[in-house]
């Protein structure tokens, strides 16, 4: 596939919920979706703003995504990443 590939840390992840048990589940969530994960966004994620904005950016030019932990996103990138953005507030 052509296009821009970026690849992250635990800043983003795919996880499945299965078999994920708490208290992971509580510091991972949301799960199931690409997302930043509960944990990040209380210490690693400093300007929500910021990170906000760099996932717009991210939506408009990468078309794969290879998530610190959990399935690689190829399909549909920019919705998830919009997604993932929108679910922080």
């Amino acid at each position: 596939a052509s296009g821009q590939t970026v690849v992250t840390c635990d800043v983003l992840l795919n996880m499945a919920a299965k078999g994920v048990k708490f208290p992971f589940t509580l510091l991972l969530e949301p799960l199931g979706t690409l997302s930043t994960p509960r944990f990040m966004r209380w210490v690693m994620v400093k300007d929500k703003r910021a990170w906000q904005a760099q996932l717009a950016t991210l939506a408009q030019t990468v078309t794969r995504v290879i998530p610190g932990h959990g399935g690689i996103v190829d399909t549909d990138t920019a919705a998830a990443l919009t997604q993932a953005r929108d679910r922080l507030g």
